[in-house]
């Protein structure tokens, strides 16, 4: 035997198959509706009962709808209206244009399908509004956490800007003092070097000399004084600066990591 006589058979067989259980799908579809139609509700539910706890995957979602809205018309019946409420709700969920035949049913029994129906698009609206607030909180969510991080940039920003003032003003303040010293220790040598000249004339009687020289080291110690007091002025200042800016970078890397938590998703 070839190959496509075996595929042959082998399509034939599943096709014989199928329509055998169509078969019997149909009939069983029949006797359930007869059932149903002559208001034989004890078999209706001793045949629906088992069938539905395990339903066929291919069945059709509208026919299994029909056979929960069957089963709560024969639960109704029975006065077992809890039952009838959960089958019309399966219905319902299976099938959401599902509906009662009128013709075979009484109105409370249309009446409590009706406010199933009604419960469930309530609920459904529900659902709705909520998953709506809940998109609208993510949304708002998302928002503040990019106005913080905008706010945290713009202060980082801020922060190094004023690190940078104050590192460049240490710096500036650090080279002041170094001149000012310098600007001292000249001022230094020259009263030392004059104050010579002074002791010399004092000592000869040379009074115009003693004067004169008297007048630059009198000058030259107060400049000292001055550059002195400048220069250590100046390096504290500038201490105080290099401390403000380590302060800020300490700020900068601590931002860092709160930036990195608050960061949004893109």
């Amino acid at each position: 035997m070839n190959k496509f006589a075996i595929f042959l058979l082998a399509h034939i067989i599943l096709l014989t198959f199928f329509a055998q259980a169509q078969s019997q799908q149909h009939s069983f579809t029949a006797e359930i509706r007869q059932h149903f139609e002559w208001g034989e509700y004890n078999n209706l539910i001793e045949k629906l009962d088992p069938y539905l706890a395990t339903p066929p995957d291919s069945s059709d979602s509208s026919l299994i709808a029909a056979y929960h809205t069957y089963l709560g018309v024969a639960y109704f019946d029975r006065g077992e209206i809890g039952d009838a409420r959960e089958q019309f709700e399966r219905a319902l969920m299976y099938d959401p244009s599902a509906k009662l035949e009128k013709d075979f049913v009484s109105q409370p029994m249309l009446d409590l399908f009706d406010g199933v129906l009604e419960d469930l698009q309530e609920l459904k609206k529900q659902q709705k509004e909520a998953k709506r607030k809940d998109s609208l909180i993510v949304t708002r969510e998302r928002e503040l956490k990019k106005s913080i991080t905008t706010v945290t940039r713009i202060q980082r920003s801020w922060i190094m800007r004023k690190k940078q003032i104050h590192s460049i003003t240490a710096v500036s303040l650090y080279v002041l003092a170094g001149i000012m010293g310098g600007v001292a220790v000249y001022q230094y040598g020259i009263a030392e070097e004059n104050y010579k000249h002074y002791k010399y004339a004092s000592d000869n009687g040379y009074l115009d000399d003693r004067r004169k020289y008297r007048r630059i080291v009198l000058r030259a110690d107060i400049l000292t004084i001055s550059a002195a007091s400048a220069a250590v002025l100046s390096a504290l200042s500038g201490a105080v600066f290099t401390r403000n800016a380590l302060q800020r970078k300490k700020q900068l890397d601590s931002d860092s990591k709160t930036q990195l938590e608050i960061e949004p998703d893109e």
